[in-house]
C-alpha cells in the first residue's frame, strides 16, 4: 500500500471576495508524480502555496505526513524549517528566489541555513554545481543569467536540501525546447530516484513525459471528476 504524504480535505481559500479554492479534496503519495492543471485563476498556485506552508485554508485542512499544517504549526520555528526542508518549493519566477551575490553563495545558502558543516556545505554545493551543470556559472550573478540558467540554479538551490517533495508552478514558462527538455528529463530522474514531484501546467505534454498523474482544477476552483 502506498503511503500519502499530503491531503487536501474540503480545502477552501479566498483573497478577500475572490475564490481561489473551493471545497478540494485530493492525496498525494509518497514517490508520487502529479500534475495541477487548470485555466489560470483556478487556484493552481494557491494549491502549492499551502502545500508549502506560505498559506493556510480558510476552510478545511491540509495535512503533510499525517500532521496539519496551519498557522499555529507554522508559528513554530522548528516544525516550518523543518517544513521548509522537506517541501522545495521553486517559484514561477526564479527572480522571486535568486537573492544573493553569485551562484555559489546561493547555491550554499540554504544548506548554510540547515546549521551544516562548512565543510558539508562546501559539499553538496559542489555537487549541485555539478549535477545542474552550472559549474561554469559559479561566480556569475544570479540577474545576469538567462531565464533556464536561473531555473537551474533555483533547482540547485533547492535539491542542496535534500527535500523528500519538489513543488514547481509552472516550470516550463519562459524557458526554450532545449531548456524544456532538459528539465522534463531532470524531474523524471528526480522521480525515478524516489522524489515526490508537483508541477503546474498548462502544457500537455510536461503531463504525458513526466508520466503524472493529473489533478484538474476547473474556473469554479473545484477539482474536476470528469
Amino acid at each position: 500500500m502506498t503511503e500519502e504524504l499530503i491531503r487536501f480535505s474540503h480545502v477552501g481559500f479566498d483573497y478577500g471576495d475572490v475564490t481561489a479554492l473551493d471545497d478540494v479534496t485530493f492525496s498525494i503519495a509518497r514517490g508520487q508524480t502529479i500534475a495541477l492543471t487548470g485555466p489560470n485563476g483556478s487556484g493552481k498556485s494557491t494549491a502549492l502555496r499551502i502545500i508549502n506552508g506560505l498559506e493556510f485554508p480558510a476552510e478545511g485542512e491540509y495535512r503533510f505526513d499525517g500532521v496539519q499544517v496551519d498557522a499555529k504549526a507554522m508559528a513554530d520555528q522548528q516544525f516550518a524549517k523543518r517544513l521548509h526542508q522537506r517541501v522545495g518549493y521553486i517559484f514561477q519566477n526564479a527572480d522571486t528566489q535568486l537573492f544573493c551575490p553569485s551562484v555559489r553563495e546561493e547555491v550554499a545558502f540554504g544548506p548554510r541555513q540547515m546549521g551544516l558543516s562548512e565543510e558539508e556545505v562546501e559539499r553538496r554545493t559542489r555537487d549541485m554545481l555539478q549535477l545542474l551543470d552550472i559549474e561554469q556559472l559559479e561566480e556569475r550573478a544570479p540577474y545576469r543569467l538567462s531565464g533556464g540558467e536561473k531555473r537551474r540554479v533555483a533547482l540547485a538551490c533547492i535539491i542542496s536540501m535534500n527535500p523528500e517533495v519538489l513543488v514547481l508552478d509552472e516550470p516550463q514558462n519562459g524557458l526554450d525546447e532545449d531548456a524544456q527538455a532538459w528539465l522534463t528529463g531532470f524531474l523524471r530522474a528526480m522521480a525515478e530516484a524516489g522524489k515526490t514531484i508537483v508541477v503546474t501546467t498548462h502544457h500537455r505534454d510536461i503531463v504525458a513525459a513526466l508520466d503524472a498523474h493529473e489533478i484538474h482544477l476547473d474556473k469554479f476552483h473545484h477539482i474536476d471528476k470528469a
